[in-house]
């Protein structure tokens, strides 16, 4: 489901694993671990992520990515700007934040330091390209969870990534 409303844009995934319908003459043993696998989906509590990109095409390919994953479940929400996030922020129930380094009204990592100072128990995963790596080990010293090249990014491991600092949060 996707709603757009300021500058927000929010959208709800939901990844049940990949499952074949088995055929009436498999053995209920089999029948019984498809429900179990259809139904992890199911009891897994929504991790809500605020992403910050304000390239379109990254933008569209994390929740992809986010939403190929069987066992968890995202609801992505995305904000195109700095301003919109902290306006997405103020209204809580984030639980954790992919931050671009490169936003209209942000750059490097101006952005990690505004929303680390109004938002401190809130995670932050820095989102950078290859070129610019450099700032990595700076943005884990101002508080950044984690760093992530998008360019090589995969969504199994950054789900687990996701997953890892919000338990330790």
């Amino acid at each position: 489901k996707y709603f757009s409303r300021q500058g927000i844009k929010i959208i709800v995934t939901f990844a049940a694993p990949e499952t074949k319908r088995i055929p009436c003459g498999y053995s209920p043993e089999f029948r019984k671990i498809e429900e179990d696998v259809m139904s992890v989906a199911e009891d897994t509590p929504a991790t809500r992520v605020l992403l910050v990109e304000y390239s379109t095409q990254k933008t569209v390919a994390i929740p992809a990515l986010l939403a190929r994953v069987a066992d968890a479940r995202f609801v992505v929400e995305e904000a195109d700007s700095l301003t919109a996030a902290l306006l997405r922020l103020t209204s809580g129930g984030i639980d954790i934040v992919l931050l671009d380094s490169r936003l209209p009204d942000s750059y490097g990592l101006q952005g990690l330091g505004t929303v680390r100072s109004r938002f401190p128990d809130i995670p932050v995963i820095m989102l950078a390209g290859s070129a610019d790596k450099q700032w990595a080990p700076h943005a884990l010293r101002m508080g950044a969870k984690d760093w992530v090249v998008k360019d090589s990014i995969d969504g199994r491991l950054l789900a687990r990534i996701i997953l890892r600092h919000i338990k330790k949060a």
